[in-house]
């Protein structure tokens, strides 16, 4: 097929059968899929109303050649609010990557975006180097705020007592408060001021999801960070931010074991703990000097272009 003759044309919904069979496939070895996978229910959902949801949910695009579709891009407007637009889902048939087609397809979504839109973001598995390698080179950013998540195994026993730090309960907008401060103090720490700036306008959470307990971390009565516990079926999910100052010092060795002290009184199995990217190399140094066994889950990275050159 002569790639000369591509062409990039608004989806059908007669076309969403092929699309979302096409990002089935691409995405097979996708944790989430996985799950899809293992689960005949959710397979059999996913199979029915998967087009009927994309087609309401995307706006689609197929890349043809020669009439016949090798490629798609499917984006979602103003999930963000109105200053950006989300790349949800990019593809392009196995026999013609590597010719140009998904940079085409890339620069077609900023095309569409740069007249309404501040920012184009999107998500990659950590694992597709060759995608991660292409955003890349079009000037997508990683802020480093995307949650890399440890399950743990094996709960260490608490080896010694840590006097000045202590977990406080807190909620409403005192716990939206804590987790937004200390979540644009890592995120300024590693990306600089613009980076703060685009994650404030994008990212910043603007309320918190019911059904699990916040607290604040303090060491001798200054709050150093935030912590989030969900109670799952068979598991205790953890996230928590810890300021910058504390990375590499004993206090973070502290505050991680004064967390799996509090999270193991509730007789769970396992642990699921989840940080920034930013602190990931942290942690794992942190963890290694404790008696746990923590498997590393493969992750999604955000991403983000910022399209103000356009203004």
């Amino acid at each position: 097929m002569d790639l000369q003759n591509l062409k990039i044309e608004k989806a059908s919904f007669f076309d969403m059968n092929k699309i979302v069979k096409m990002a089935f496939d691409y995405h097979r070895e996708d944790p989430k899929f996985q799950e899809i996978l293992s689960n005949p229910m959710k397979f059999f959902f996913y199979r029915m109303l998967g087009p009927l949801y994309v087609w309401l949910k995307c706006e689609s695009f197929k890349a043809l050649v020669s009439g016949k579709i090798i490629g798609h891009i499917l984006l979602r407007h103003q999930v963000h609010g109105k200053t950006s637009m989300h790349i949800w889902d990019i593809v392009v048939h196995p026999e013609f990557r590597g010719k140009g087609i998904g940079t085409g397809l890339m620069k077609f979504a900023e095309k569409i975006a740069k007249d309404k839109y501040q920012y184009l973001t999107l998500a990659v598995m950590e694992n597709n180097t060759v995608a991660l390698r292409l955003y890349q080179k079009l000037g997508y950013r990683n802020l480093l705020d995307s949650p890399i998540c440890f399950r743990i195994t094996k709960i260490p026993t608490r080896a010694r007592g840590w006097n000045t730090l202590k977990l406080e309960s807190i909620s409403g907008e005192e716990a939206l408060s804590c987790r937004n401060t200390h979540l644009l103090t890592v995120v300024e720490a590693v990306s600089g001021s613009d980076g703060h700036e685009i994650f404030q306008s994008l990212y910043l959470p603007g309320k918190l999801k019911r059904g699990i307990d916040r607290l604040k971390i303090v060491m001798s009565n200054k709050e150093v960070g935030y912590v989030s516990v969900e109670h799952k079926k068979d598991l205790t999910s953890i996230f928590f931010i810890l300021h910058p100052d504390f990375w590499g010092t004993d206090t973070e060795v502290g505050v991680i074991e004064v967390i799996i002290d509090h999270v193991a009184k509730m007789s769970k199995d396992h642990i699921e703990m989840c940080v920034m990217q930013a602190y990931e190399k942290s942690l794992t140094m942190a963890l290694n000097k404790m008696d746990c066994m923590p498997e590393r889950i493969i992750s999604r990275l955000g991403l983000v272009k910022s399209l103000k050159k356009y203004d």
